[in-house]
């Protein structure tokens, strides 16, 4: 089961008590971690602690738990499936979140309009809190006894709730048998294309968006509506997506065929949010996400499918992807065979003889390998900051048919 984390912005009313605890809860994780250095008990540390700092056994494990972030500006909560709520620190019921009070603040903090005595614990209790997104999947987590866990962040003076648990388990809704989407993407653009169970490349098309001089949010936020666009055309087909498997320095390596600046364009950043982004909403929406290796993807996609059918080669990559999927047949066309000036052993694993042929493309510039013989307009998607915009091909037939042998 998949786990997910959505956010929200806390009560303001409620910062400086936020704050307090993120400071004990600081000052404790700094001690510890010298403590433990030291080579001390962690068992014994944990009976000291509670005596020395006033907070109890489950606020000593989650400081130890998340040892690793020392800072005054954020606190967590750990949840176990067999506390109320999924968490006994930090529950969530209706809208009320109910956090408590380490024992050490407890005298600083009853006076606060928000604190309330919660059958004999001492809590600070917020209404009407809500997650934008994620809320329906935070109230099955628990209606079903999943472990909730909480993070409380501080960023430009506004105190933010992360909860983490694990996601609604959604049948797939797709199937192999209606094909296979392939997805390629590049700094600029995704390519996919959809082909059918037998291999014939039934639509195509291109997503262009701008990741440039972008900052961290707006990139996520931009990545967020690509993916949307292509699960909506899983959802549309009722077949899964396959991407290549996640590999950030292989995939630089791919680009800088382009050029280095064309490789510099594509962040680690970018990369990692488009996979985890993409398969959090196909857990969501019941599609599933196949990841494969994209070896050779890409020169097979430009010598065997972009100059027959007409294709983009971000779109070839995605039509040899799509058919990796299904074990479709990889074999060298006869001009590859050709170039190589010798025959093809069918007892070796046809990646040997692309190995080959790359080695003799090095140097040509990839337009080489185009010509237009498609006369279909490949289906474009522009993302913007403000709209996205369709451009469709005029024809709804199948784009071209290719054996799978």
């Amino acid at each position: 089961m998949q786990m997910a984390t959505y956010s929200t912005i806390a009560p303001s009313e409620i910062s400086g008590f936020l704050a307090d605890v993120a400071q004990l809860f600081s000052t404790i994780d700094r001690q510890l971690y010298r403590d433990l250095e030291q080579g001390k008990s962690l068992k014994e540390l944990k009976k000291e602690y509670q005596l020395i700092y006033g907070i109890n056994a489950r606020q000593f494990n989650s400081i130890r738990i998340f040892l690793q972030s020392r800072r005054h500006h954020e606190f967590s909560y750990v949840g176990s499936k067999d506390e109320t709520a999924g968490c006994q620190n930090c529950q969530l019921s209706s809208g009320v979140l109910a956090i408590t009070i380490p024992p050490s603040l407890v005298n600083k903090y009853k006076a606060h309009p928000n604190y309330k005595v919660v059958r004999g614990t001492s809590k600070i209790v917020i209404e009407s809190v809500k997650f934008t997104y994620g809320q329906e999947t935070i109230d099955w987590a628990l209606d079903n006894q999943q472990a909730l866990s909480y993070r409380f962040v501080d960023k430009k003076d506004n105190w933010y709730i992360f909860c983490t648990t694990n996601q609604i388990e959604v049948p797939y809704q797709s199937h192999r048998k209606n094909g296979v989407i392939g997805v390629d993407f590049n700094p600029s653009l995704v390519g996919w294309a959809f082909i059918d169970k037998e291999g014939n490349l039934q639509d195509k098309g291109q997503i262009s968006f701008n990741l440039a001089d972008r900052r961290n949010e707006q990139t996520t936020a931009t990545i967020g509506d690509v993916c949307k666009v292509l699960v909506d055309l899983a959802i549309k087909y009722q077949c899964p997506l396959v991407i290549e498997k996640l590999d950030f320095q292989k995939k630089k390596g791919v680009l800088a065929e382009k050029g280095a600046k064309y490789a510099r364009m594509l962040s680690n950043f970018a990369y990692g949010k488009f996979h985890q982004i993409l398969a959090s909403r196909c857990e969501r929406m019941g599609i599933e996400l196949i990841c494969l290796n994209p070896a050779y993807s890409s020169l097979i996609g430009i010598s065997k499918f972009m100059s027959m059918y007409g294709l983009d080669s971000s779109v070839a990559s995605g039509l040899v992807l799509a058919r990796r999927a299904l074990r479709l047949s990889e074999r060298l066309p006869s001009s590859a065979k050709s170039a190589l000036l010798e025959s093809v052993d069918d007892s070796k694993h046809v990646w040997s003889f692309w190995r080959k042929y790359q080695k003799k493309c090095q140097g040509i510039p990839r337009h080489c390998f185009f010509s237009n013989r498609d006369a279909n307009s490949v289906e474009k998607v522009t993302l913007s900051s403000k709209s996205v915009s369709k451009q469709t091909g005029a024809t709804s037939k199948p784009i071209g048919t290719f054996s799978s042998g």
